[in-house]
């Protein structure tokens, strides 16, 4: 019976997390994961924390880690009813320390958090956000070559991600060169070294993380300096592929050694005094209500996870709802590819390419999805998907007579040429433009009865050679227009 109920116990919590836990592995393997480290990060901080954990002796008030556990579990629950794997994925923060404090007491909880606190570099934040710190971690990063560049007297001239040199030579600076990779690796060397190896004290130890962040950004723009240099002096040529990264490998290295440096100078070696020794009289602490808390959670986890397969409220088929012709413009079906479905966990998929005679094509996505949020991503996941790299963003106004919706923007360049796009969310009555207020949307259509209902209106045409932008706009705005009463609900 001893060996028995903690695999019960440990059942349980592997049975509420088991759709997180399939989230993280499949983002960790996804090709080109920001987050190809996570099992790494995830074995190093289980191995530490189970050690710590067995070191650290029973304290009798094991109570005080107790709202730790409940706060983690109820966020669990949170992410599970909204369908947002990452919240279900950092409430792992809160319900691993506090389910360690709980039966173990503080000394295990103050023993354990630093290596369980080291998972924060595994779990995946939301795409949008990745997408958003991509481009906004290329912007600066060109800037700041460019500065450097023509403060040596390089005379390089920047429109967006294009950095053009004297005698015509110009380089795309693409989501590649952001540096987010290797903003992640660092602060996950910074956290390891300052938390888990070097042992310090809390403050320098943090001082050693936020000092990662400017190391890794300066490390990042004096790689593209040095991509300019070469180009100015040799051109383009051996730019591609693997000698493109491994030229970085030495400069990364390198910051992280003066990272050890700053440390050393600025913090000293600060290491945290021991912890005391236990009394003589310290017993257990009572496990009964952490062990209560975790089997109700994981049950109220595993019974709403098989919820899920109820059929969501009955909607009219896309496909159904919008014609073929639309005011002079008419479309072709394109291909639905069984792996698109997959990903986007729906077959409520409208994909056309609209055309019009002495017009460009205009390529429609309509994708919607009754209690699935993938439904509705940001479409910058697809850009970067086919090989696209994010020029800029802006916003396009949509009208139609009783309809009016300011629609996001944005452009990239990549295969065929430069592209724009102008999207837009809906859920149940709400149309939105901003993916973050589509997401509240989403949870209160979920928790209204409307079975979290979500569409994403995608439109996007090629910038064609000689035209101008605004050309490109009007054409999105003449058909998007159209699309508006077909799609948006009656007032």
């Amino acid at each position: 019976m001893k060996w028995i109920l903690p695999r019960l116990w440990a059942g349980l919590l592997a049975g509420a997390y088991a759709p997180t836990l399939y989230w993280l592995f499949d983002r960790w393997l996804a090709a080109d994961s920001p987050y190809a480290h996570g099992p790494v990060v995830a074995a190093a901080a289980g191995f530490l924390a189970a050690r710590r954990i067995r070191e650290a002796p029973p304290e009798p008030r094991g109570k005080a880690a107790l709202p730790l556990l409940a706060a983690g579990l109820f966020l669990h629950l949170v992410g599970l009813l909204g369908r947002v794997d990452s919240i279900s994925g950092f409430s792992l923060l809160l319900v691993l320390p506090g389910l360690a404090g709980s039966l173990r007491g503080r000394a295990a909880l103050r023993g354990s958090l630093p290596p369980l606190l080291f998972l924060v570099f595994a779990i995946p934040i939301p795409i949008k956000f990745v997408s958003d710190l991509s481009f906004h971690l290329k912007e600066a990063s060109a800037a700041a070559a460019v500065v450097a560049a023509n403060l040596l007297g390089l005379g390089v001239q920047r429109s967006g991600p294009w950095l053009r040199l004297p005698g015509g030579t110009t380089l795309a600076v693409g989501d590649a060169c952001s540096g987010l990779r290797s903003l992640l690796a660092f602060g996950t060397l910074a956290y390891a070294y300052g938390f888990l190896f070097a042992r310090r004290r809390f403050l320098p130890a943090l001082g050693v993380l936020l000092l990662s962040a400017p190391l890794s950004f300066l490390a990042n723009a004096v790689r593209l300096l040095g991509i300019l240099l070469y180009a100015r002096s040799f051109g383009t040529r051996h730019l591609e592929g693997f000698a493109h990264e491994a030229a970085a490998l030495p400069l990364y290295l390198g910051a992280f050694a003066l990272l050890v440096v700053l440390d050393r100078r600025l913090f000293g070696s600060t290491v945290p005094p021991p912890a005391p020794a236990p009394t003589s009289d310290a017993s257990p602490p009572r496990r009964a209500p952490a062990l209560s808390l975790l089997a109700v959670a994981s049950t109220l986890a595993i019974l709403l996870q098989l919820s899920r397969g109820s059929p969501p409220p009955a909607l009219t088929p896309l496909e159904a709802t919008v014609p073929r012709a639309l005011a002079g413009w008419n479309a072709r079906d394109l291909e639905v590819t069984e792996r698109m479905i997959t990903f986007l966990e729906t077959r409520d998929v409208v994909y056309r390419r609209y055309e019009k005679e002495e017009e460009p094509p205009v390529t429609v996505a309509l994708i919607r999805g009754a209690g699935r949020r993938k439904a509705a991503h940001p479409p910058e996941v697809c850009y970067a998907g086919s090989g696209f790299d994010i020029l800029d963003r802006g916003s396009l106004h949509l009208a139609d007579g009783n309809f009016d919706l300011e629609a996001r923007t944005l452009s990239a360049t990549g295969p065929g040429g430069r592209l724009l796009c102008a999207y837009y969310y809906l859920s149940g009555r709400r149309a939105t433009a901003s993916y973050l207020r589509h997401q509240w949307d989403f949870l209160l259509d979920a928790f209204s009865g409307g079975g979290g209902r979500s569409l994403l209106v995608r439109l996007d045409t090629f910038v064609e050679r000689g035209e101008t932008e605004e050309s490109a706009r009007e054409r999105l705005r003449a058909l998007g227009g159209e699309l508006l009463p077909i799609l948006l609900p009656r007032p």
